[in-house]
């Protein structure tokens, strides 16, 4: 089993998610922009997990992206759009 992440961690992992989140609820550019790198159309994929964390790896920056799990074991909370 993976250790768990640091507080800090957590806490900026879950900016992130709020970041990604928040630009999927506002249908932001860059959420047209990972859907067509995918070949995808927003409305099929915005509620999938792997397209959040593809919008998430987008708006990251530096050591940010590197706490982006790579399933979404680790992504606490509901984070799907309504």
């Amino acid at each position: 089993m993976p250790a768990s992440p640091k507080p800090r961690e957590t806490a900026r992992m879950q900016k992130l998610v709020c970041r990604a989140a928040g630009a999927l609820d506002r249908g932001a550019p860059v959420v047209y922009d990972v859907a067509a790198h995918f070949g995808q159309i927003v409305g099929n994929v915005r509620h999938m997990d792997w397209f959040l964390l593809a919008v998430m790896r987008e708006i990251g920056s530096g050591a940010d992206v590197a706490l982006i799990p790579t399933t979404m074991t680790r992504i606490p909370g509901d984070w799907r759009p309504a």
